[in-house]
C-alpha cells in the first residue's frame, strides 16, 4: 500500500504541474509583463515598454500609443518630433498620417526657409546614427517645391575618372540617384520626389558641349539656375586664379549682398573632402554645379567665397588637395 502511494504522489505532482504551467505561461506571466509595461509607459520609459508589449503581440496598442504621443507633439508645435516618432510604424494609417505631417510642414515653409526630410550622416559620429537633412525652399510651382540642401552633405568626385564627361554621363549623377537616394530617404519619402526633366545648360563663359537633357530625381544646380535662385541681379564672376585684385573686388561686391552660394559642409562632408573648417572662406567649401567647366573634363563650381567658378575643377579632382562638395537639389510633389 505504501509503495502504491509513493508511486501516485509523483504522478499527481506532474498532473498538477501540467495544469499550472500553461496558466503561468499563458496568463500570469503575460499579465505581469503587461502591468510592468503599463508602469513603464506611465514613467515615460517608452522604448522599454514598447519592447515588452511587442513580445506580447500588442502591436495595435503600441501604434495607438505612438499616435497619441504624436498628436500631443503636433499640438505643441513640434512637427519634426511627431514625424520622427511615427517613422517606425508600418500600418497604413500611421504612414499616411506621418507623410501628411511632412506635406503640411513643407507647404508652410516659405522660400528661403528650411524644413527637414530624410536623414544622412552629418556629425561624423556614426555610432549615434544619421541626422535629419535640412532643405531650403528655392521656388514653388503649384504643388511642386524646388529645394536644395542647406549644407554640403558629402564630398564626391564629379566623375571617378579623368575623361570628357557631361552631367548625363558622370558618376556623381549615378551616385545621387542611386546610393544617396536610397540611403537618405525611406520608401514613403521617396514617393514625394518626382522624376524631373533636367536641362543640359551650357557654360556662359566657355563653348563646351553640356551633353543631353536627363530625367532625374536628384540633381545639381546649373550656373543659370544658381544665378536665378541666389542672385536677383545676376552677374558672372570670372575665375579668380590669375587676378587677385579683381577677385577681392568681386568678393567685396558679393559681401555687400550676401550670397547663399556660400555654404559650409557638415563635419562628415568636411572629413570626406579633406576640408578645413577654418581659414579661407571661414569654414565654407566649394560645391559642384552640373554645368561643364572650361573644358569637357572639368565641371563648374560655387567656390568657398560664394562666387561662381566658371573654369571649374577637374572632374576627378586629380592633383587637388580637396574634393568639392555636393548640395543635392530636387523637386517635391506634394500631391504624390
Amino acid at each position: 500500500m505504501r509503495e502504491r502511494k509513493t508511486r501516485i504522489i509523483p504522478v499527481l505532482v506532474l498532473l498538477l504541474l501540467a495544469g499550472i504551467v500553461p496558466i503561468l505561461i499563458g496568463v500570469v506571466i503575460p499579465r505581469q509583463k503587461y502591468q510592468k509595461a503599463m508602469g513603464l509607459l506611465s514613467d515615460g520609459e517608452y522604448d522599454a515598454a514598447y519592447a515588452m508589449l511587442s513580445e506580447l503581440g500588442k502591436d495595435e496598442f503600441i501604434a495607438g500609443s505612438i499616435n497619441e504621443r504624436a498628436d500631443a507633439l503636433l499640438e505643441a508645435g513640434d512637427a519634426d518630433a511627431a514625424y520622427a516618432l511615427l517613422a517606425g510604424l508600418t500600418d497604413e494609417a500611421s504612414r499616411t498620417k506621418r507623410m501628411e505631417i511632412k506635406r503640411q510642414q513643407i507647404r508652410d515653409t516659405q522660400e528661403g526657409k528650411y524644413f527637414t526630410l530624410g536623414s544622412y550622416e552629418q556629425d561624423n559620429k556614426t555610432e549615434n546614427g544619421t541626422e535629419p537633412i535640412q532643405w531650403m525652399v528655392l521656388a514653388r510651382d503649384g504643388d511642386r517645391v524646388l529645394v536644395i540642401s542647406r549644407y554640403i552633405l558629402d564630398c564626391v568626385r564629379y566623375d571617378e575618372e579623368y575623361r570628357r564627361v557631361t552631367w548625363e554621363t558622370c558618376t556623381l549623377r549615378a551616385w545621387l540617384n542611386g546610393e544617396f537616394l536610397d540611403s537618405a530617404f525611406d520608401a514613403d519619402e521617396q514617393l514625394l520626389i518626382p522624376t524631373t526633366h533636367v536641362t543640359a545648360d551650357p557654360n556662359p563663359g566657355f563653348d563646351v558641349d553640356p551633353g543631353e537633357d536627363t530625367e532625374d530625381k536628384l540633381f545639381l544646380l546649373s550656373i543659370p539656375e544658381a544665378e536665378a535662385y541666389f542672385h536677383p541681379d545676376p552677374y558672372m564672376i570670372p575665375h579668380p586664379g590669375f587676378n587677385t585684385q579683381e577677385m577681392y573686388k568681386a568678393v567685396a561686391k558679393y559681401e555687400a549682398k550676401p550670397s547663399t552660394l556660400y555654404c559650409k559642409p557638415t563635419a562628415y562632408a568636411a572629413a570626406r573632402g579633406r576640408i578645413s573648417q577654418s581659414g579661407a572662406g571661414h569654414g565654407a567649401a566649394s560645391w559642384w554645379l552640373r554645368t561643364p567647366g572650361m573644358r569637357a573634363s572639368s565641371a563648374a563650381l560655387a567656390d568657398h567665397f560664394g562666387l561662381f567658378d566658371t573654369w571649374g575643377d577637374l572632374v576627378n579632382c586629380d592633383g587637388g588637395t580637396t574634393i568639392p562638395g555636393v548640395r543635392p537639389v530636387m523637386w517635391i510633389d506634394l500631391e504624390n
